[in-house]
């Protein structure tokens, strides 16, 4: 993350990291909705096939709930 925002030349660019416990979609739901954010940026690859179906059905829950855009990063 640091890099990436190092490459955006700090132009008006806020960076939000953090680590919460619970489901994924549920914590990125709600920390997209409490918060000011603009978009929701995530990855999508999975280290094998239980995580890969598990990661794809967050993003399928947060694509199908978010009321702001979303990037899926792969």
């Amino acid at each position: 993350m640091k890099k990436a925002f190092e490459r955006s030349g700090n132009k008006d660019v806020k960076l939000f990291t953090k680590l919460p416990r619970g489901s994924p979609s549920q914590v990125a739901l709600h920390l997209a909705q409490s918060g000011k954010f603009d978009h929701i940026i995530m990855s999508t690859t999975g280290v094998g096939s239980a995580s890969k179906d598990m990661i794809e059905s967050v993003s399928n829950q947060i694509i199908h709930k978010s009321k702001i855009p979303i990037y899926l990063i792969k």
